[in-house]
This record gives structure tokens, sequence and C-alpha cells, in this order.
């Protein structure tokens, strides 16, 4: 399925190819290409367009057009280049030897070469009467993440003393977070870890889910006759426990700090 189709006209005018490579950056970008996969686009189209104006028109052609079309789908980015200059298929010709010493080479063919090097893959057609190149980019699959590696992203742990240790979330307590914080908490009181701060200096917002995420491991530190503590909370997430009344359950501090040691003397 196409997600984006986007055309432009120009005159067979040299000085209007800077107008086609903007357009198509700007379409290979809102594509999400990454900026070297756009950067190719870009020479193949340079190239496309230069081959057609001054061997398929013979020069300037003010009163012939190109059209270039962009279309992105979710396994790729094309732009195709479509004129009405006499047919000719340039895939058809062998490609030149880039190995070849300079003052061997034959002319013709290096276009197209450096386009097919460029891009993933070329097709020309003829219909009604117009060229078509299409240049094609596929898209790279994203580097897969372990969830470990996700949640050491977003979850940092150590001690503050050597008895209390600081689980720090970044972002958002939600349903994203909380199944693997859970597990995580879970792994340290396992451990023997009972005394932990949760330093909430950069959540910047509480979730149904992770309230009730704090509610059980409240209560599945208590069990073990352990303390949790929240340190370093923003005004709207002390507003959301206040609302609920969790700042009676949980000791509330100013900094993991002030957490740690409070609790290391309850320790004692």
């Amino acid at each position: 399925m196409i997600h984006e189709e986007c055309r432009l006209r120009i005159p067979g005018l040299i000085e209007r190819i800077p107008a086609v490579c903007a357009f198509v950056v700007e379409a290979a970008r809102r594509a999400g290409l990454d900026e070297r996969a756009v950067h190719h686009c870009q020479l193949a189209v340079d190239e496309a367009c230069t081959n057609v104006i001054e061997h398929g028109y013979g020069g300037n052609a003010p009163d012939q057009a190109l059209d270039i079309t962009c279309r992105s789908d979710n396994e790729r980015f094309s732009v195709t280049v479509s004129d009405s200059s006499p047919p000719f298929d340039p895939l058809t010709r062998a490609d030149p030897d880039p190995a070849s010493p300079l003052e061997e080479r034959a002319p013709g063919g290096w276009g197209i070469l450096f386009i097919k090097k460029v891009m993933d893959e070329v097709i020309y057609q003829y219909d009604s009467r117009r060229n078509s190149l299409m240049m094609v980019k596929y898209r790279q699959p994203e580097p897969q993440v372990d969830s470990k590696s996700k949640l050491a992203a977003r979850v940092s742990i150590h001690p503050l003393l050597a008895n209390v240790l600081c689980i720090s979330p970044h972002g958002r307590l939600d349903a994203d977070l909380c199944p693997g914080i859970s597990d995580m908490i879970g792994e340290q009181l396992d451990a023997g870890n009972k005394l932990l701060v949760m330093d909430m200096g950069d959540v910047d917002y509480v979730s149904s889910m992770g309230l009730k995420t704090l509610v059980s491991l409240w209560q599945r530190v208590r069990s073990i006759k352990g303390e949790i503590v929240l340190a370093a909370l923003h005004p709207r997430v002390r507003e959301v426990l206040q609302i609920i009344g969790l700042d009676l359950v949980f000791s509330l501090y100013a900094t993991p700090a002030q957490a740690a040691n409070a609790l290391s003397k309850r320790a004692d």
C-alpha cells in the first residue's frame, strides 16, 4: 500500500535540477529514510535528470518537461523520472569497467552505472510514448533491541549507601515500563536488597498502571520486612499520589540522598 505519493513537473532546463533535488530530499526524509539513503536518492535523481536533458533532449529544452514522482510504502521509497525524449533503455547496455584506466574509458554508461550503485533497484519502462526510470531504495529493517536493553535504557539501578539501592525510572511510569520495572525490582529483592529508594526525579507521568505497580511493590517489599520510599517527585506526580492517598502510604523525600540516610538509620 502506498503511504504517500508526490509529483513535480519541471521544464527541461539544467538550472531546474536543484529544485528537483530539494523536492526528492524532502520526500525521502518524510518517508523516514536515513541521511545516507536520502543522499543517495538525491545523487540518483540529479544524474537521471541531467542525462535526460543533456542526451534525451539534446540540451536545455524549455518546451519539454520532466515529471518526477516520489512514492513510499512500508518496504521502499522510489523516485521515478519520466520524459518524452526518444525511447532509450539505459539498462540494456553493458556496464563500463570502473577499474579500467581513465584514458581507455569510452564515453557513455557511467551515469546509469552510478545510479545503479547508489540505489537498490533501477527499472526502465517505455509506455505511452514516455520513458520512465524508477530508482528504488528499500527500507532497512530497524535493529532489534531485546527487552532487557530497552529496560536498561529507561531504568537505572545504583547503590546510594552500602545497604540502600536507588531505582531511577526515566520518562513515563506506565503500562509499557511497569512490567519490566517490577521484574527488575523483584530480582533485587530476591538478591537480598530490601531497602530501596525510587528516585522519581526523571518521571514526568504516572499512569493508573504505574500507581498500581507502586502499591504492589510496596506490599511486596513490606512482606519481606523491607522498605521502599519515593524521592524527588515532580509536583504533578506528587499531586496524583495525594489525590488517591498514596502520600500517606509512601514516605516521600526531597532527594534520594535524604531518603537513603533515613532508610539507613531505620535499619540500624
